[in-house]
């Protein structure tokens, strides 16, 4: 993998890389077995210039720096372009079967409804909607399975957005979407409606407590909807402590739960409230 970002994990136990710079899709056993991977026209290190390289990355199936990965109710797999090589572009959401074969591409650059700038992540809902987060344009939008925008909210402010990157369900089809930039987590129904937030500290260089974030990037719902976030940026815990980056879990409403640390023994890792 060159920059592998989004993973997941089909009905099979097959998961399912996002190899960002290498432009493709690889596949696994769950013990790590390389099983298949996918990409249409091959882009090299000499392809990112030029009409011809522009071209290339828009076509059916040819992925530029897939980031997010998801698979709808019938088993295709959903994966979203990013277009971080900038000369190339071709930012979409493209359909796959499992096996790798093109069925459908949506989204083009731009600032419009259905267009995106920068997409990070990709997400299903139970009734097979698709909600994809617009990074550069500061968003969420909403389609339908079969790719017909249905609706976009976004922005700065309590239920709006400044550079979201990672989104997840809970069974309850609420969506918690990664406020990045605004170092927070949102909470809102499947219909965008804002329903809580949290994680942001009272000052950017200030300590940052337990249930803060910096720059949240990655998370996880699990089965019983405990809710896992990932902060990138190392910060103290404690004063005095070593500045670490842990995964820290909150209840669906944002109770602080506990954390994982980088320590060497796993009975010492996860840091519970007292």
């Amino acid at each position: 993998d060159t920059g592998p970002e989004g993973v997941a994990i089909d009905h099979q136990g097959q998961v399912y890389v996002a190899d960002s710079w290498s432009h493709r899709v690889q596949v696994f056993t769950l013990d790590g077995s390389f099983l298949r991977a996918f990409r249409r026209g091959a882009i090299t290190d000499r392809q990112f210039y030029g009409t011809s390289a522009i071209a290339l990355g828009r076509q059916d199936g040819s992925l530029n720096t897939p980031a997010g990965i998801a698979f709808d109710s019938a088993g295709a797999v959903l994966v979203v372009s990013s277009g971080r090589t900038t000369t190339i572009r071709g930012v979409s959401v493209q359909k796959f079967t499992a096996t790798g074969e093109f069925l459908q591409r949506w989204g083009e650059d731009g600032y419009g409804p259905g267009q995106f700038a920068n997409l990070e992540d990709i997400a299903v809902d139970g009734a097979g909607n698709v909600y994809v987060t617009d990074n550069g344009n500061n968003r969420v939008q909403k389609f339908n399975s079969a790719g017909v925008f249905l609706k976009q909210w976004g922005s700065i402010g309590d239920g709006l957005l400044r550079g979201p990157s990672d989104l997840a369900f809970d069974r309850a089809n609420n969506l918690y979407v990664l406020d990045s930039r605004n170092s927070r987590l949102q909470k809102f129904d499947s219909n965008g409606r804002f329903l809580t937030a949290w994680g942001a500290p009272k000052g950017r260089w200030a300590l940052v407590e337990n249930g803060q974030f910096i720059f949240p990037l990655r998370i996880a719902v699990d089965g019983e909807d405990r809710v896992y976030v990932t902060d990138v940026i190392l910060r103290q815990v404690t004063p005095g402590t070593p500045r670490i980056a842990p995964v820290q879990m909150f209840t669906p409403d944002g109770a602080w739960l506990g954390l994982w640390t980088p320590k060497k023994a796993a009975s010492e890792a996860f840091v519970a409230p007292v």
